[in-house]
Order: C-alpha cells, then sequence, then structure tokens
C-alpha cells in the first residue's frame, strides 16, 4: 500500500504548474540554496507535460523575469548549514563581520529560523555572545560550523514577526 503511494504520480493542474515554475525562478535569482534541486523538480514536472501543456508554460515563462543583485558563492553554503541547523536545532559557531566592525568575531548562535528580505538573507536566533536574540546577515557570515549543542526554539518564535518587530515593519 505505501509503495503503491510513494510511485504514484503527482497531478498539478496549470496554475499549479505555473506557481511552482515561478518560485523556481525567484529561488535561483534569491540564491536559494537548494535551487538546483527545485530545478531538478521543474524539470520533471515538463517531462510530465503534453506539448500543449509545456507551450501554455514556456508562454508564461518567457516574460517573467526577477533582478536581485548578485551575492558571493559563499553564501550558498552558509545559508544551506544554517538551514539544517534550523531543521535540526543545533547551534553553530560563526565568523560574524558586523556592519561596524572591519573584523570578524567568534560567535554562537542558535538559528531559529532564516529569512529573505530586501535582496538580503538573514538568520534570526539566540546569540550566546549577546545573551539575547539577533538577526544576523548571511553575507557577513565568513564561517560557520557545526556544534554538538543542541537547543530548543521556543515554541511560539516566529522568525517573520521579530524582524518584522525590529525593523519597525509592522
Amino acid at each position: 500500500m505505501i509503495n503503491n503511494f510513494i510511485q504514484a504520480p503527482l497531478f498539478f493542474d496549470m496554475e499549479e504548474q505555473k506557481a511552482l515554475l515561478h518560485a523556481a525562478v525567484f529561488a535561483k535569482e534569491a540564491k536559494y540554496p537548494f535551487s538546483e534541486a527545485l530545478s531538478r523538480a521543474t524539470e520533471k514536472l515538463k517531462l510530465y507535460s503534453n506539448q500543449e501543456q509545456e507551450s501554455i508554460l514556456n508562454r508564461h515563462l518567457v516574460g517573467f523575469e526577477v533582478i536581485n543583485r548578485d551575492i558571493a558563492s559563499a553564501v550558498k553554503v552558509v545559508l544551506e548549514e544554517l538551514e539544517q541547523s534550523v531543521a535540526n536545532e543545533y547551534s553553530v559557531e560563526i565568523e560574524y563581520r558586523s556592519k561596524n566592525e572591519e573584523q570578524s568575531r567568534p560567535r554562537v548562535i542558535d538559528p531559529y529560523g532564516i529569512i529573505y528580505w530586501n535582496n538580503k538573507w538573514y538568520t534570526i536566533g539566540f546569540c550566546h555572545l549577546r545573551d539575547e536574540i539577533r538577526s544576523f546577515r548571511v553575507e557577513r557570515i565568513v564561517q560557520i560550523k557545526q556544534t554538538k549543542m543542541m537547543f530548543e526554539r521556543p515554541e511560539a518564535f516566529s522568525a517573520k514577526g521579530f524582524f518584522y518587530k525590529i525593523f519597525c515593519l509592522i
């Protein structure tokens, strides 16, 4: 029974297919760390589209573009590590260069979430150095490594809500 479920094909209507392909364009331009996997998924989607569906989807994609500033390729590696840390609730040690400092400083953080805002990636989490929840711009993380320390994300915590409050976006 479970084998049949796993092997059963997924069916998406045209709006769902278009949304997935547009999301893949956004993800690639935002340097989403798993954009290659998303591209493979959308290629599979195209494989199972008939010629008419593929033509319709191509018409919707041809005029759809996203412009983001380029970010260093090292950011992708940091984002992948942060995503794993957020999902598995382990602390990371980072070398972080804040806006006003030329030298990076070591910190241990418990990343609670990752946010993409205004063409920049941020992680929100508990900073052991400052003993409070802080936001960190991912491109300022010079180095990152997993620690053996585990954390528990506060149950009602919202990285988006925290970010809104800090930057007065509400």
